[in-house]
């Protein structure tokens, strides 16, 4: 994973994010009907957005000086903290 590209990466991200806020999601349409089902769904929900965040938070870097790029967007072409330039493209290798 370190070798793919920025964007792959923060797609990645947030699929896993998105999926995990489904799951909890749908554990609480089931708060009055069934607790066990609430509790087990937003539990393994929650587990899913931090294993989302933590993709983000180790991969998502810049790839020469290694700062965290942010949260919520793709960087602009170049690093903010080294200058150094990113590339967005899904070609990548």
């Amino acid at each position: 994973m370190k070798n793919w590209p920025i964007k792959k990466i923060f797609k990645v991200a947030l699929i896993i994010k998105v999926l995990g806020f489904i799951m909890v999601a749908t554990g609480v349409a089931f708060f009055d009907a069934n607790f066990v089902l609430f509790v087990v769904l937003a539990s393994i929900g929650g587990v899913v957005m931090l294993g989302g965040c933590l993709v983000d938070i180790i991969y998502y870097r810049c790839p020469h000086c290694g700062f965290y790029l942010g949260k919520g967007r793709l960087p602009y072409g170049y690093c903010k903290f080294c200058g150094g330039p990113i590339d967005n493209d899904e070609t990548q290798e």
